[in-house]
């Protein structure tokens, strides 16, 4: 639950702040990118796509999204090639002390290869809350690949309707496990405003069944310093079915 007295009142009429406009600009040059890309690449397919996730809980970077009930997602994007994407995303939400329960986003999506075995994927997410905007904002991340191991840096504007900025560092890999199994494993760091919150780290350990087009994972989620967060931050354990097409 994150207490009333932590939130700033969001003004939906106020003129987007500056890293808002040089959000959009980088989602701007990264579909411009992915554009030329298509344009050039004629060895390459592009392609609509599209997922569904149900959830026991929602959970990112440690924190629930649903209020640690249920939730559904789904989107739709195309990819340019096998470089780059946009898309749309929504996302069923519930938060204490805040009357949201939809989230839309829409993203672009640029990986730049190195190697067979290096690549950096660069992310950029608008986020729109419905019928309430106080959490609405931006998330760069950036997504380098070393032969399966990623180091992992985000950024967003607006950490739990604060107004305040949340800077993520993390580390991710994925483990085969058999010929359809894999273990996930994420762990972070938050480094949040010392004003309002501890920065605290997170983990995320999954152990998943894997074909072509869906995907079962049980997940457990661990927050250093969970009190902070009024329960959102308990550790939890959730199932997870994703479907693509």
């Amino acid at each position: 639950m994150i207490p009333t007295d932590k939130k700033i009142q969001y003004d939906q009429n106020t003129e987007a702040s500056l890293p808002r406009k040089i959000s959009i600009f980088a989602t701007g040059v990264l579909i411009l990118l992915m554009s030329l890309v298509s344009l050039t690449s004629h060895a390459q397919t592009s392609k609509m796509y599209g997922e569904v996730a149900v959830m026991s809980n929602f959970v990112e970077k440690g924190l629930s999204q649903s209020n640690k009930g249920p939730a559904v997602d789904a989107g739709l994007g195309y990819w340019f090639g096998t470089q780059g994407r946009i898309g749309i995303s929504a996302d069923s939400v519930k938060y204490p002390n805040d009357g949201a329960n939809v989230r839309l986003a829409g993203f672009g999506e640029y990986k730049f290869i190195f190697s067979p075995t290096s690549d950096l994927r660069v992310r950029n997410d608008l986020l729109q809350y419905y019928s309430e905007g106080l959490r609405n904002g931006t998330i760069i991340t950036l997504d380098q690949n070393f032969s399966g191991y990623h180091v992992i840096i985000s950024r967003e504007d607006n950490f739990e309707g604060t107004k305040t900025q949340r800077n993520w560092f993390g580390m991710a890999k994925d483990w085969p496990y058999g010929t359809s199994y894999q273990i996930n494993l994420t762990a972070g760091y938050s480094m949040v405003d010392a004003a309002l919150y501890n920065s605290f780290f997170d983990t995320r350990l999954g152990f998943s069944y894997v074909t072509s087009s869906l995907t079962v994972s049980l997940i457990n989620t661990w927050v250093s310093s969970p009190a902070q967060f009024d329960g959102i931050a308990d550790t939890s354990f959730f199932l997870v079915l994703a479907a693509k097409f």
